[in-house]
């Protein structure tokens, strides 16, 4: 046996598997097969350093926690002795979660909470991360959703309404400033290109 693949095989017990061709058997759970999914491509500083883009799409449906997020890091990488993480990119999760440097803990209970809404809920809560600002709560964001649609669709709808409930003719209904209406309209709402907001 070779110095590195003793090291290998260390390397691998001290992970928990009881060989090297175990640990790779176990990594393929994680590997990405679906474009679609959430995922990062990991390779090491070290290997890039020396010109090579080694690694691999890692699902983060598959993983429970992020200890075993790092401990497949480390399976992909079993051949460094300290490798340093690089998140060379990324696909189908919000930005804000994203470090080339490797995720937070934080940032991967976060991104794991974000992946556990509705689909249509990850749409409404990362356009306005995008849009608005990505610091807020995303339980928040939820909390103040009002529309989905274009948001001047959505106030000609409530001047509607109010023309309704008070019984407005048509006569004065064709004198209304919609131009007007929507721009004060924004300064209640927050808006994105597919969706407004409560204000909070």
């Amino acid at each position: 046996m070779t110095k590195k693949l003793e090291k290998m095989t260390a390397h691998a017990k001290q992970l928990g598997f009881a060989s090297i061709e175990e640990a790779k058997e176990e990594l393929q759970n994680y590997v990405a097969k679906d474009d679609a999914a959430p995922q990062v491509w990991v390779g090491t500083y070290g290997k890039y350093n020396n010109g090579a883009l080694v690694g691999k799409w890692l699902d983060l449906n598959q993983f429970t926690d992020y200890d075993e997020f790092v401990k497949m890091c480390k399976v992909l990488h079993i051949d460094e002795d300290d490798p340093e993480f690089m998140l060379n990119d990324f696909m189908n999760f919000p930005k804000k979660f994203y470090s080339e440097s490797m995720i937070s803990r934080e940032d991967f209970d976060e991104l794991k909470e974000f992946l556990s809404l509705t689909e249509h809920e990850q749409e409404v809560v990362g356009e306005y991360w995008e849009e608005i600002y990505e610091e807020v709560d995303m339980q928040d964001v939820l909390d103040h959703f009002a529309y989905e649609g274009n948001p001047y669709d959505y106030f000609d709808m409530l001047a509607d309404e109010m023309f309704d409930q008070y019984t407005v003719p048509d006569i004065l209904r064709n004198c209304f400033d919609w131009e007007k209406w929507r721009s004060q309209c924004e300064w209640d709402y927050d808006t994105t290109t597919n969706y407004v907001f409560y204000h909070k």
